[in-house]
């Protein structure tokens, strides 16, 4: 969560609580445009309750997150961390089966390998399960931003940030008529650029996840295209 709450900061630095497409705030996050891995990011941030959507598609920062980043008092705060703590539904498994306790690694393993996690999904998961852990228990007192844990909540909602060089050239990029640069993957799963009149992109999906997740990226820019297609647009 702590990689989280400084991606809500960085977004609040640029936008406020303006609302923003997924684009946009893909944008501020240090991507060239909403692909699989600012999905994953910003799915993270939903989970936790630091992002909330808004009409048109767009998302905003909650005001969870404005308790979090600009608290009034440290109960506040505090009370809003463990809010955000308990939103992911895999940390509220977790607490529901061992009654609020905290198991060890190897307990946490064994549950997670048998509700379905892979083997390379579950050291990510409880490193970050530690993590937000560590910023609502007592002993770990105010909110440490240099926590450099591993944020994947389930395993497939977050990764580390990595810098994505695609761009994809926009409308008044490329000329009436001309065929515009097909979209590089980058090792994503996909990658899709809002354009004026269209959305532009690649994928390669090859599990179900992947899927979900290009379908619901889709369906967030469906508000942004026009009912028909721009008579000078150029598509083939």
């Amino acid at each position: 969560m702590s990689k989280s709450i400084e991606r809500a900061r960085k977004i609040f630095d640029r936008e406020q609580q303006l609302p923003a497409n997924r684009d946009v705030l893909s944008k501020h996050l240090g991507y060239s445009g909403y692909n699989g891995k600012s999905a994953k990011i910003l799915s993270a941030l939903s989970k936790f309750g630091l992002l909330e959507p808004v009409k048109d598609g767009k998302l905003r920062l909650s005001q969870r997150s404005m308790r979090i980043l600009f608290p009034r008092n440290e109960v506040d705060k505090n009370e809003a961390l463990r809010e955000a703590a308990s939103a992911p539904t895999l940390f509220r498994e977790i607490a529901k089966e061992w009654d609020g306790g905290t198991p060890s690694d190897d307990n946490l393993a064994n549950f997670l390998l048998h509700n379905g996690f892979s083997q390379t999904a579950i050291a990510p998961a409880i490193a970050a399960y530690r993590d937000t852990l560590s910023l609502v228990t007592p002993s770990a007192g105010q909110y440490n931003a240099a926590t450099e844990d591993l944020e994947d909540e389930a395993g497939d909602e977050d990764d580390d940030m990595d810098m994505d060089p695609t761009r994809i050239p926009g409308k008044d990029a490329v000329g009436v008529g001309q065929t515009r640069k097909p979209v590089a993957l980058q090792g994503e799963p996909f990658n899709l650029q809002l354009i004026k009149g269209g959305v532009l992109g690649a994928f390669d999906l090859r599990n179900k996840g992947d899927l979900e997740t290009f379908v619901a990226g889709l369906q967030a820019l469906k508000a942004f295209l026009p009912e028909t297609q721009l008579e000078e647009d150029g598509l083939d």
